[in-house]
Protein backbone atom coordinates (compact mmCIF):
# COMPACT_ATOMS: atom_id res chain seq x y z
CA UNK A 1 0.00 0.00 0.00
CA UNK A 2 1.56 3.37 -1.11
CA UNK A 3 1.75 6.29 2.13
CA UNK A 4 -0.90 9.23 1.66
CA UNK A 5 1.01 12.53 0.38
CA UNK A 6 3.95 13.49 3.07
CA UNK A 7 3.29 16.18 4.59
CA UNK A 8 5.46 18.52 6.88
CA UNK A 9 8.89 18.20 5.54
CA UNK A 10 11.35 20.15 8.29
CA UNK A 11 14.93 20.95 8.22
CA UNK A 12 16.28 22.35 11.04
CA UNK A 13 18.33 24.37 12.50
CA UNK A 14 18.55 26.44 9.09
CA UNK A 15 21.27 27.91 9.05
CA UNK A 16 22.87 24.27 11.01
CA UNK A 17 26.45 24.45 12.05
CA UNK A 18 26.95 20.78 13.72
CA UNK A 19 23.87 18.79 12.86
CA UNK A 20 20.97 19.29 10.96
CA UNK A 21 17.83 16.97 11.87
CA UNK A 22 15.77 15.98 8.83
CA UNK A 23 11.91 15.20 9.86
CA UNK A 24 8.63 14.31 7.40
CA UNK A 25 5.50 12.70 8.83
CA UNK A 26 3.34 10.52 6.34
CA UNK A 27 0.63 8.00 7.33
CA UNK A 28 1.40 4.14 5.89
CA UNK A 29 4.68 2.49 5.77
CA UNK A 30 6.93 3.43 2.70
CA UNK A 31 11.00 3.45 1.69
CA UNK A 32 12.24 6.62 2.93
CA UNK A 33 15.22 8.04 0.77
CA UNK A 34 17.43 11.26 2.06
CA UNK A 35 19.43 12.40 -0.55
CA UNK A 36 21.65 15.44 -0.15
CA UNK A 37 22.99 17.54 -2.69
CA UNK A 38 25.48 19.81 -2.81
CA UNK A 39 25.46 23.03 -4.86
CA UNK A 40 27.63 21.68 -7.76
CA UNK A 41 25.11 19.05 -7.85
CA UNK A 42 26.77 16.52 -6.76
CA UNK A 43 24.95 13.47 -4.12
CA UNK A 44 26.73 13.99 -1.02
CA UNK A 45 24.79 11.54 1.17
CA UNK A 46 21.83 9.10 0.34
CA UNK A 47 20.56 6.58 2.73
CA UNK A 48 17.23 4.50 2.48
CA UNK A 49 15.76 2.84 4.97
CA UNK A 50 11.96 1.52 5.64
CA UNK A 51 9.47 4.00 7.63
CA UNK A 52 6.20 3.67 9.32
CA UNK A 53 4.63 6.93 9.71
CA UNK A 54 7.53 9.50 10.08
CA UNK A 55 10.99 9.30 9.39
CA UNK A 56 13.64 11.94 11.32
CA UNK A 57 17.17 11.35 11.01
CA UNK A 58 20.12 13.99 12.12
CA UNK A 59 22.80 14.05 9.63
CA UNK A 60 26.65 15.87 10.71
CA UNK A 61 27.24 18.97 9.43
CA UNK A 62 30.44 18.81 9.88
CA UNK A 63 31.11 16.12 7.46
CA UNK A 64 30.08 19.07 4.35
CA UNK A 65 31.64 22.49 3.67
CA UNK A 66 30.03 25.56 3.90
CA UNK A 67 27.52 26.14 1.04
CA UNK A 68 24.04 25.82 0.38
CA UNK A 69 22.73 22.30 -0.19
CA UNK A 70 19.69 20.87 -1.77
CA UNK A 71 17.73 18.00 0.69
CA UNK A 72 15.40 15.88 -0.56
CA UNK A 73 13.38 13.34 0.76
CA UNK A 74 11.45 10.65 -1.27
CA UNK A 75 8.40 8.44 0.02
CA UNK A 76 6.87 6.18 -1.48
CA UNK A 77 6.53 7.89 -5.41
CA UNK A 78 6.28 11.76 -3.49
CA UNK A 79 9.80 13.35 -3.24
CA UNK A 80 9.56 16.74 -1.28
CA UNK A 81 12.95 19.11 -1.25
CA UNK A 82 14.22 21.74 0.96
CA UNK A 83 17.41 23.96 0.92
CA UNK A 84 19.88 23.94 3.76
CA UNK A 85 22.64 26.48 4.51
CA UNK A 86 25.73 25.12 6.47
CA UNK A 87 28.01 27.90 7.65
CA UNK A 88 30.33 27.98 10.61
Amino acid sequence: MMPDLPINLQVYPNPSTRYATIQVGFSGEAPVIIRVFDATGRLVIEEESLQSNSYKRQIDMELLSNGIYQVQVQVGHYILTKRLIKQN
